[in-house]
């Protein structure tokens, strides 16, 4: 009996004990003193309130080698009275200033900070995991964040920065279910540094940036020819209710993009995203997405996607609907543009094929330039076919192009294409009672670079310019070149040119060039 009764005080000293150091200032501090000093990069400073209910905390400081996490003034509100319910619930979580550090030991190839070959090997090892064992999240009991007031965010991850003025939200978590119901974030600053500095010139500027880009192309290549696609499966759904991005700014290098408003609503779930609503307001242009991805098999989609531009004064009205679906084996776009623009686009890609395999049937009834009344030139009942990879794609291009001032001429045109330019086999106009038929290569690797020539037989001027009694026939060649610096040239060469002028012969022969200058 005795035994039992010294028991029986121990549990409740042992109790009390654990109650003074939880449920008091006093013990919490006490905590917290014996965290700080255990050796760890901690450092905490707790400065009302207890770790479970209504705590204030001065500062909370990682600075460990992976990464670094500050938080600053930290308050929140747990109402300990919801337990007996089998609840949760947070009444208030406050923060001052929150920053995020993780700086790579070196450099990495990098897509928008991210270093994807790693995290997509750690999805897949955490997708195997998850397949193996049939784990999925299970949270036990209902918690719920009802107001989320976090000020001066910022992230940084490799060379990847993110500022937030504040984000405001309400999130509940239950089972494998999260649900944020509420997020409101403002000033978000994203600022993505991948370009090399360089103090050289101009032109050695846009050399490098040549290798770079080939670089890249290659690389890309390589990546294709390799990549397979994850399995993504993760264990918990995240509803999103409500999402909102109020003035936020993107800068990839010196590629600068405002958005004056960003709303989502959608949902994650194992293998599934959807996106019930994405609408994007920039100064240029709104947009509105609704779209469905599985990240399982081929990962089948379909996105139906709508842009309608305000910037600049020639797109203003344009509109762009495009429809997609398929799986990235194989994705089918339908695009329309309406406005100052009429087209109807059909295409296929092959994304995850080497060199990109692709589709591209355009068609329209009438195009003009400039967009704005009156054009100066129109494109009419014209098609354009490309069929192909990026290294080596067939084009075929069919229309009429009426300028002002000049005769109506019916172009057909076929030739190959591939990252470093155009070969146009043949060129064949109809005008004027004759044709004129041109052969022309297009190359843009180093500077842009025309060659081409030209035949004309049977054109008779004085069908649109009665007072020229001019009917030319002969052949010619003609270069162009524009370098890096706008320097250009066109040197017209091997003219032979046989003309009869009102019953006169005229030969003409020799060689032309214009520049700059």
């Amino acid at each position: 009996m005795r035994f039992l009764q010294i028991t029986f005080v121990l549990l409740i000293l042992m109790l009390g004990s654990i109650t003074a150091l939880l449920g008091s200032h006093a013990g919490n501090q006490y905590l917290v003193e014996r965290l700080n000093n255990a050796g760890l990069p901690l450092h905490l400073e707790l400065d009302s309130g207890t770790v479970f209910n209504q705590a204030r905390w001065t500062k909370i400081d990682w600075q460990g080698d992976l990464l670094q996490l500050s938080i600053i003034d930290l308050d929140y509100d747990i109402d300990l009275s919801c337990l007996f319910g089998g609840e949760l619930c947070v009444n208030s979580l406050n923060a001052a200033a929150v920053s995020y550090s993780m700086a790579l030991a070196k450099e990495r190839s990098v897509l928008l900070g991210i270093d994807l070959g790693d995290a997509l090997t750690r999805i897949a090892e955490l997708d195997d995991q998850i397949s193996n064992n049939d784990w999925q999240l299970d949270i036990p009991i209902f918690i719920r964040v009802a107001n989320i007031d976090i000020h001066h965010i910022n992230v940084v991850i490799a060379n990847t920065r993110i500022t937030a003025d504040r984000l405001e939200g309400a999130v509940n978590l239950s089972g494998r279910d999260i649900s944020v119901t509420q997020v409101k974030t403002t000033n978000v600053f994203v600022q993505v540094l991948t370009a090399e500095k360089s103090n050289a010139l101009a032109s050695t500027k846009q050399a490098i940036a040549r290798v770079e880009n080939n670089k890249q192309l290659d690389a890309v290549s390589a990546l294709l020819n390799e990549f397979e696609l994850y399995q993504v499966s993760i264990p918990l759904r995240v509803d999103v209710h409500d999402a909102k991005l109020i003035q936020s700014k993107l800068q990839i290098n010196d590629l600068f993009l405002d958005f004056n408003a960003i709303d989502l609503i959608g949902f994650i779930d194992a293998g599934e995203v959807n996106i019930e609503k994405l609408v994007v307001d920039m100064p240029q242009a709104d947009t509105s997405i609704k779209g469905n991805i599985v990240l399982q098999q081929g990962y089948p989609l379909y996105v139906n996607a709508r842009t309608t531009f305000k910037q600049p004064a020639l797109l203003n009205h344009l509109v762009i609907d495009v429809k997609a679906g398929g799986s990235l084996d194989k994705i089918d776009l339908a695009i329309k543009t309406s406005g100052p623009i009429n087209t109807h686009i059909d295409a296929s890609l092959a994304p995850l094929q080497p060199a990109l395999p692709f589709t591209i049937q355009a068609n329209w009834q009438h195009v003009g330039w400039p967009l704005l009344s009156p054009a100066y030139i129109e494109a009419k009942d014209g098609s354009l076919s490309l069929q192909g990879d990026l290294d080596d794609y067939n084009i075929v291009f069919s229309g009429s192009l009426d300028i002002d001032n000049a005769p109506l001429i019916n172009l057909d045109a076929e030739g190959k294409g591939s990252l470093q330019g155009l070969l146009f086999s043949t060129i064949n106009a109809q005008t004027l009672g004759g044709t004129v038929v041109a052969s022309a290569q297009l190359d843009w690797v180093d500077g842009i670079q025309v060659s081409s020539d030209i035949a004309t037989k049977g054109v008779q001027l004085d069908k649109y310019w009665p007072e020229v009694k001019l009917r030319p026939n002969g052949d010619a060649k003609i270069d162009f070149k524009l370098e890096s610096d706008n320097d250009w040239r066109v040197d017209i060469h091997d003219i032979n040119v046989a003309a009869d002028m009102a019953g006169y012969p005229l030969t003409l022969q020799g060689q032309l060039t214009l520049n700059q200058d």
